[in-house]
């Protein structure tokens, strides 16, 4: 199975090069960014992805829940994964299809649900 292209949004520098590094070694390819606003402006600009990793609480104008609404609208055929060490939102606040996943996130959990986004 080929690799997917990532964009990984995560403001917190060592957690962010964690899943990076960790999503590299799965196979994938991985764009990086700081914040849901900084995502936006790659979106807007034409980043292409197949997959966005998204943590919700996050600086800046927007969370990583409006980040995947807004994904989704850009992409939708783009697969979304949300990632929270504190939140735990209802499947009905995120965009359907998506993948919520606890924070810290292991290796096999990370791989575990990109699989089961792309079987859906």
């Amino acid at each position: 199975m080929a690799g997917l292209q990532i964009l990984l949004v995560e403001d917190e520098f060592l957690i962010r090069m964690d899943l990076a590094f960790t999503l590299e070694d799965l196979g994938h390819r991985v764009e990086q960014a700081q914040s849901a606003d900084a995502a936006m402006k790659l979106l807007e600009g034409g980043c292409d992805f197949d997959l966005l990793i998204t943590d919700i609480d996050m600086p800046g104008t927007l969370d990583g829940i409006a980040l995947a609404f807004a994904a989704c609208d850009l992409r939708p055929r783009c697969l979304i994964l949300i990632l929270s060490g504190g939140q735990h939102p209802h499947p009905a606040d995120i965009p359907a299809d998506s993948v919520f996943l606890s924070k810290p996130v292991s290796p096999s959990a990370l791989k575990h649900a990109i699989s089961t986004l792309q079987a859906a």
